[in-house]
């Protein structure tokens, strides 16, 4: 059974409203084994949430082209959330270890632009502070990915 967006630690410091607003936009999608969430050098539009499974990250390396294992990800985690932000393509591929179950937020339709923000009404207002609340949600989880990182160079110059 997949993990509930509302039990997902990124979605939880958003006010009830604004999760309740985003629940009617959110869609949840099915992978099965083997298959390819984000690929990287491919950009997305959209952010995504593991409801349910396990992912592996992988990597192109410099010197060439076969794929090098860099994580593993289980419910819970956010994936995409840099292309969306800096609008490149993706650094990484994603995929799918085993059935697996996404919520996707679609990011581009919420951000300034897009088509459930347009307009002076007051579903357009409502949709541009649950967009307020989840860029404050998702800087978080990069923060706490850049603490890692740090961390684990600093254990690794040792």
């Amino acid at each position: 059974m997949p993990i509930l967006f509302e039990e997902i630690p990124l979605f939880r410091g958003m006010t009830s409203a604004s999760r309740e607003r985003l629940g009617h936009v959110l869609t949840l999608r099915d992978l099965t084994d083997g298959e390819v969430l984000l690929s990287e050098g491919t950009p997305t539009e959209e952010l995504f949430v593991l409801a349910e499974g396990k992912m592996r990250v992988s990597r192109k390396h410099e010197d060439d082209d076969d794929p090098h294992e860099v994580a593993h990800v289980g419910e819970g985690e956010v994936l995409g959330e840099m292309s969306i932000f800096d609008g490149l393509p993706t650094t990484a591929t994603v995929t799918a270890e085993g059935p697996c179950r996404v919520w996707v937020v679609p990011y581009t339709r919420l951000c300034p632009g897009g088509d459930l923000v347009r307009g002076d009404t007051p579903e357009a207002r409502a949709f541009s502070r649950v967009y307020d609340e989840l860029v404050a949600a998702v800087v978080k989880v990069m923060a706490a990915r850049l603490r890692d990182m740090a961390k684990a160079v600093l254990a690794e110059a040792k």
